[in-house]
C-alpha cells in the first residue's frame, strides 16, 4: 500500500500539470470562439466580445494575459504555502530529533543490566513501528546511521543490532521501487552502509538508470557486493559508465579484494570506459601479465583509453622491446603520456638511443616536453646538457635558464 501510495503522489504531479494544460488549450479555444456548437444547438460565447472588428489574434493576447496573472497569483500563493511548511517541518524536524536523540543514545548508553538494553530497544522498535511519516523514518534511520559510521566498538555494534531489530525490509523496498529519486538514493545509502543483503537486484537496475547522480552511488555500492565485486556485471550487462564513475568505482574497490577482479575481461571489453577502468585497476594492482592486452589499446581513437593505455604500459615497461615501442609510438601519445615516457626512458638499455630521443624531444617539442627533457638528460649526463647553453632555439636557452636558475 505504500508503495501505491508514494506513485499516486508521482503522477499526481504530472496529472496536475496535464490537466493545467488541458484547461489552458480548451480555454483558448472557448474564449476565442463567438458560437459554440453543442449538438445541433448553437450558443453565444459571452465571454468573447460581439465585435468582429476586433482582430482574432487579440483575443487571444488578452486570455493569455489572464492566464498569465492567474499563474502568477497561483504561485504566489504557492510559496506562501512553501514558506509555512518549511517553518511547520522545521519545528516538527526539531521535535523529532530530540525525540529520537534521547531515545537512541539512551539505549546507546545505557550501562545497566542486560534486560535494561534490551528494553531500551523493544521501545524504540515500537516507536519505529508507530511511525506513520516517511519523514519521521527517514531521520530515525539517518541518525542510527550516523552513530554506526562515526563510532567503535560497542556503540558501533549496538547501533547495529538496532538498526537490524527494526522491520526495515518493507520500507527498503518501498524506497527502492519509487519512482522519485530521493527515496531511491536513501535506499542506496542505507543498504550500503549497513551492508544489507537481498537488494543487489535494485541496485544493478539503479546502475544502468540514465540519471549520473543515482548511476553513480548504485555503481559504487554495488562493487561492494558479492558477486558484484569481480566487475563482470559492468561487461555482462552492457553498463555505461563515465570518468566521475571510474573514480568513484578505484576508491571503493580499495576495501575489496583485488584477486576478484575479471581485470582481462574489463581491458579487452568494446566499452571504452570499461577498458580505461579495467587497465587503471590493472596497473593499480601490477597485473604485469595484461601488458600485450594494454599495448593493443595504445592505438584506440578514445582519447581517454589512449592516455590509460599509455600509462599503463610506460609503467610496465621493462624490457628493450617495451621502450621501442613506447618510442615508436610517442608522436601519438597525449602530453601527459609523453611527459612519463621520457622519464621512464632512463630504463632503455642503450644510452646512445636515449639521448638521440632526448635531444629529439628538446629540439622539437613543447615547452613542458623540453623541460622535462632536459632533466632526465641532466640525470644522464650534465655534459649534454651544458651544450643547450647556446643553443641558437631561444626557447631552449629559455629552458637551460629555467633549469640552473641562471
Amino acid at each position: 500500500m505504500k508503495t501505491i501510495a508514494i506513485y499516486i503522489r508521482y503522477l499526481s504531479f504530472w496529472l496536475l500539470f496535464l490537466t493545467l494544460g488541458t484547461l489552458i488549450i480548451y480555454g483558448c479555444y472557448f474564449y476565442i470562439t463567438l458560437k459554440i456548437s453543442v449538438g445541433s444547438l448553437k450558443l453565444l460565447n459571452m465571454l468573447t466580445n460581439s465585435d468582429m472588428s476586433i482582430p482574432m489574434w487579440l483575443y487571444l493576447a488578452e486570455y493569455l494575459l489572464l492566464v498569465f496573472t492567474c499563474i502568477c497569483f497561483i504561485l504566489l500563493l504557492y510559496i506562501a504555502y512553501y514558506k509555512k511548511h518549511k517553518n511547520v517541518r522545521r519545528s516538527i524536524r526539531g521535535k523529532y530529533i530530540d525525540c529520537f536523540v534521547k531515545g537512541i543514545f539512551s539505549y546507546l548508553y545505557s550501562s545497566g543490566s542486560i534486560w535494561y538494553a534490551e528494553n531500551e530497544k523493544k521501545n524504540l522498535c515500537k516507536l519505529w513501528s508507530k511511525l506513520n511519516n516517511d519523514y519521521a523514518k527517514r531521520l530515525f534511520i539517518n541518525i542510527i546511521r550516523q552513530v554506526y559510521l562515526e563510532t567503535t566498538g560497542p556503540l558501533h555494534e549496538k547501533s547495529l543490532s538496532l538498526f537490524k531489530s527494526l522491520k526495515y525490509d518493507s520500507f527498503i523496498r518501498t524506497y527502492s521501487v519509487s519512482p522519485f529519486i530521493r527515496n531511491n538514493l536513501f535506499a542506496i545509502k542505507i543498504i550500503r552502509d549497513f551492508n544489507l543483503k537481498g537488494y543487489e537486484r535494485y541496485i544493478l537496475r539503479f546502475a544502468k538508470r540514465k540519471n549520473d547522480i543515482l548511476r553513480s552511488a548504485a555503481l559504487v555500492s554495488l562493487v561492494q557486493f558479492d558477486p558484484y565485486d569481480n566487475l563482470f556485471f559492468l561487461v555482462d550487462q552492457k553498463i555505461k559508465i563515465t570518468v566521475w564513475d571510474i573514480n568513484l568505482i578505484i576508491i571503493a574497490l580499495q576495501t575489496v579484494s583485488s584477486d576478484k577482479i575479471e581485470y582481462r575481461m574489463l581491458v579487452n571489453s568494446n566499452n571504452p570506459e570499461i577498458s580505461t577502468l579495467g587497465i587503471m585497476l590493472a596497473s593499480r594492482n601490477k597485473r604485469v601479465d595484461l601488458k600485450l592486452e594494454i599495448k593493443s589499446k595504445m592505438s584506440s581513437s578514445n582519447e581517454l583509453l589512449r592516455e590509460t593505455a599509455f600509462l599503463a604500459f610506460a609503467e610496465f615497461a621493462d624490457t628493450k622491446s617495451d621502450f621501442d615501442v613506447l618510442m615508436f609510438k610517442f608522436e601519438t601519445a597525449s602530453e601527459k603520456a609523453q611527459i612519463d615516457i621520457i622519464k621512464k626512458i632512463v630504463k632503455y638499455p642503450e644510452k646512445a638511443v636515449v639521448v638521440y630521443f632526448l635531444d629529439m624531444v628538446v629540439e622539437n617539442k613543447s615547452f613542458p616536453l623540453k623541460v622535462v627533457a632536459l632533466q632526465t638528460l641532466l640525470e644522464i649526463d650534465f655534459f649534454i646538457v651544458a651544450k643547450y647553453r647556446k643553443s641558437d632555439n631561444e626557447s631552449i636557452r629559455h629552458v637551460y635558464r629555467q633549469l640552473f636558475n641562471f
